[in-house]
């Protein structure tokens, strides 16, 4: 009764209108006819006031999936803060989550691992700033100060990201 299974699944597909923002395509945000397609799936276990998930997202090799950086956060399944996919396609990334929330929702904690496989660096076609395939783990406490401080929220937010593939000892 307290319980519930979520099941979701995402499907995003880009494809460039006109010219791609620019008329000179050295300056358009993406390519004449570009388009790109992502599969996601999520399985959770929810509570009241936890869920765990596991979480997939693929990129297709069809194209590189552009998103506006500043806009901060992917829209997939698999998002841990501080994580990018924007740029990539042909990559693959598997998540981890459990998050908490106290009952009176002043505390939140959010725990999450992924491993997100990432074409070779050296292909710019689908690895747009040449990322290597890595693990990221991270640990997020939220606190909400609406008692003494309505409006003030603090985060501590730990994030630790291994790189797990091929650089050719570039940084």
């Amino acid at each position: 009764k307290d319980k519930k299974i979520v099941l979701a699944g995402q499907v995003i597909k880009q494809t460039a209108i006109n010219n791609g923002g620019h008329f000179n395509q050295e300056f358009a945000y993406t390519p004449k006819g570009a388009q790109a397609l992502t599969l996601g799936g999520k399985l959770a276990l929810q509570t009241k006031q936890c869920e765990w998930s596991i979480n997939f997202n693929s990129i297709t090799k069809q194209g590189r999936y552009v998103f506006p950086r500043e806009w901060g956060r992917d829209p997939f399944c698999t998002f841990l803060e501080r994580e990018r996919n924007e740029g990539s396609g042909g990559s693959r990334a598997i998540a981890m989550k459990f998050d908490y929330t106290s009952k009176n929702k002043t505390t939140q904690l959010a725990l999450g691992v992924s491993h997100v496989t990432m074409p070779d660096v050296t292909n710019y076609a689908l690895n747009k700033y040449g990322l290597p395939r890595y693990f990221q783990w991270n640990t997020s406490l939220k606190y909400d100060f609406k008692k003494w401080l309505p409006g003030l929220e603090g985060q501590l937010l730990m994030v630790v990201k291994t790189k797990t593939g091929e650089t050719y000892q570039q940084p």
